[in-house]
């Protein structure tokens, strides 16, 4: 995996959340107050001058009634059918040392998705809620150990176990370990148009 997100999906990004934003008819007001970051925080993400955290962009995603995932395909400028590993893109949270790779994205008419994850030594993504109640998850852990937090019930994953839920609270993903913890998640909710 690459180290960082390329600067032009940080750009798209940015002006995709603005788009977003404009779209729904929010102001940044409203959308602080909806998403508990700060209005400077939101305006930094949109200007570009910073990239959301994956907490972040989660919380910005179910604002719009969207999966992170989503939002990223949603920057991506060429439709996909077949993806080379060069062009998935890859997208990274330097403070969780999460980095996640859209294996197959979502696309128009299609139900699923896949990324390849993975969560730095003692890194932990918490989701409060989920994007889409009732989305299946279906994890399988390639290296490394993996905690899940599935509302109140914790699954210790080894390398080659596999985990499947489906979401309704928090959700939280936790690396105890010394080494990278990879995985593939593939996410199937409602086809899209």
């Amino acid at each position: 995996m690459r180290d960082a997100t390329p600067p032009d999906l940080d750009q798209r990004l940015a002006q995709r959340l603005a788009q977003l934003r404009l779209g729904a008819g929010r102001s940044l007001d409203e959308l602080a107050a909806q998403t508990g970051l700060s209005r400077a925080t939101l305006s930094r993400f949109e200007r570009g001058e910073s990239s959301p955290s994956a907490a972040q962009l989660s919380r910005l995603a179910i604002a719009y009634g969207l999966t992170a995932s989503r939002v990223l395909a949603e920057v991506e400028t060429v439709p996909v059918r077949h993806l080379a590993l060069a062009r998935q893109q890859q997208w990274s949270d330097a403070a969780s040392g999460f980095t996640r790779r859209m294996v197959c994205p979502p696309l128009a008419g299609f139900a699923s998705e896949l990324i390849a994850a993975e969560i730095g030594a003692g890194g932990t993504i918490d989701y409060d809620e989920p994007v889409q109640a009732g989305q299946e998850h279906h994890l399988c852990l390639l290296q490394g150990e993996l905690v899940m937090h599935i509302d109140a019930q914790a699954f210790r994953l080894a390398a080659g176990d596999s985990l499947s839920w489906r979401s309704q609270g928090r959700t939280g993903f936790h690396n105890p370990g010394a080494v990278p913890a990879r995985y593939l998640l593939a996410m199937t909710g409602s086809a899209t148009p």
